[in-house]
């Protein structure tokens, strides 16, 4: 994507570790305007998707969120938040990976592609 380093949120942080701890005074996605979000997403408990277009977002249960990335690396680049509201530090964990997986089976499309966004990048 020609220019991405020019859209591109600046990171807050040094670098230096993998693993950082949640830091709410620093950009994280909790801070992700409402005008990004696309929609809410989880797994289906039956294995159909559904959409609901008009369907309310549960804060009390930190849902996982679609976003749009504001500096993507190709058309239709988003980002899956899992469990925004749990100020999570970003990492993949067992239960972050399986919600990735079941997106990219609902989304049924061999040319579908899942990507993990590390710390940085």
């Amino acid at each position: 994507n020609e220019g991405r380093h020019l859209k591109k949120r600046p990171t807050g942080f040094r670098v230096d570790k993998v693993l950082q701890p949640f830091d709410g005074s620093k950009f994280n996605f909790t801070k992700v305007g409402q005008e990004e979000i696309l929609f809410q997403f989880e797994a289906s408990e039956d294995g159909e998707a559904q959409f609901f277009p008009k369907a309310p977002i549960d804060a009390d249960s930190s849902p996982s969120v679609v976003a749009i990335n504001v500096s993507p690396i190709e058309y239709g680049h988003v980002l899956l938040i899992p469990r925004v509201l749990e100020c999570l530090p970003q990492r993949i964990d067992r239960e972050s990976f399986s919600l990735a997986l079941y997106m990219a089976a609902e989304a049924g499309n061999p040319y579908f592609r899942l990507e993990y966004n590390s710390l940085g990048a």
